[in-house]
């Protein structure tokens, strides 16, 4: 189901009517354009509010997206390796991920979706849209070394790739 198109509307008299589009001013069109904005947030160990466009790539059975705050050096990384469409997966270490990467220049990241014990069981959920969209709910852990760590960021909010 798609929403309806915006319409520019005037008073005429005790009603309203449409505005013929060529009568419309320019500034109105420009402010009713899409524009592609991620309202992500994540909380926790780590800070950090996404409203920038993600970066996204689909090939074959592989899609990412991905945003990355150069102020703060705060990169997330959303993979999924076992892509069969558009739809729901699950957020895992392994196949469906998002990671996020803190202070290094977005190289190796520090924390990851997954239960910190085992790398099959969700923490949350990945959406993925047809139309250049997609949502996450989800907690993350850090990167074990050789123990488990609990989950201690929440990525949550949507992101938009257009």
């Amino acid at each position: 189901m798609k929403a309806p198109s915006p319409v520019v509307l005037k008073k005429a008299g005790a009603k309203w009517k449409a505005v013929a589009s060529g009568k419309v001013p320019k500034k109105v069109k420009s402010d009713l354009k899409k524009k592609a904005v991620s309202d992500l947030r994540i909380s926790g160990d780590v800070n950090v509010h996404f409203t920038q466009p993600a970066s996204c790539t689909q090939s074959g059975d592989f899609y990412s997206a991905s945003l990355y705050d150069r102020g703060r050096d705060i990169y997330l990384s959303i993979q999924i390796n076992r892509f069969r469409g558009f739809g729901f997966y699950p957020a895992l270490a392994v196949r469906s991920l998002a990671s996020l990467a803190v202070g290094n220049n977005a190289t190796t990241p520090q924390y990851e979706t997954g239960q910190g014990n085992d790398a099959f069981a969700p923490s949350g959920e990945i959406y993925v849209d047809k139309g250049g969209w997609g949502i996450i709910e989800a907690g993350m852990s850090k990167i074990p070394d050789e123990q488990t760590y609990p989950e201690t960021i929440s990525v949550s909010g949507t992101f938009d790739c257009r």
